[in-house]
């Protein structure tokens, strides 16, 4: 089992929804969101990092986020990126692999804060080893990126809330554990 901290981003276009249910293989295990926390081995119990969480969050007050941009990633996800809030959720990513999550930190896999909404690897797709070298699907990503520039995406989010998730070893199962509100 693992534990992640995610921001739900609720996104308001359906065309973002389908597209995400044809593209990503995680569209049935959790909704859009940004990844503020990857996942961590259960070794660290859900007390011991819901009192992480609280410590860092007690010094954050709410801050918006703009959602409007894509980009393909190294590992051939493809990302809807942020043009506003960028900073701040880089901020909060590294604020939170202090302390105990400290030994979590990859320094070997860049963050860009970003709501995943395909992959178009050839093979699986594996959350728990993404420095696996796969080909790029380069006919899949062709099509997906002509239907992806004909959706209009500009959404804004108060960043508000995170929530922590738990997740199987299989990735067959993901339980939202609780909900962090930031200050006002």
């Amino acid at each position: 089992m693992y534990h992640g901290l995610v921001f739900y981003t609720r996104l308001e276009n359906p065309r973002i929804r389908d597209y995400r249910k044809k593209y990503d293989p995680t569209s049935k295990l959790i909704d859009d969101h940004i990844s503020i926390i990857f996942p961590v081995p259960e070794i660290i119990t859900e007390a011991q990092i819901t009192k992480h969480i609280a410590n860092i969050l007690s010094r954050w007050k709410t801050f918006n986020v703009r959602i409007n941009g894509f980009m393909k990633n190294w590992d051939h996800l493809l990302f809807l990126t942020l043009l506003d809030g960028n900073e701040d959720v880089i901020r909060l990513f590294n604020e939170m692999y202090s302390g105990i999550l400290k030994p979590y930190f990859r320094k070997d896999l860049p963050f860009t804060p970003h709501i995943g909404i395909g992959f178009f690897g050839k093979g699986e797709f594996d959350i728990f080893n993404p420095n696996k070298h796969l080909d790029l699907d380069e006919e899949k990503y062709t099509k997906a990126l002509n239907e992806l520039k004909r959706i209009k995406i500009d959404e804004w989010r108060y960043l508000d809330r995170l929530t922590l998730v738990s997740l199987s070893d299989d990735l067959s199962e993901l339980n939202n554990l609780r909900e962090f509100k930031l200050k006002s």
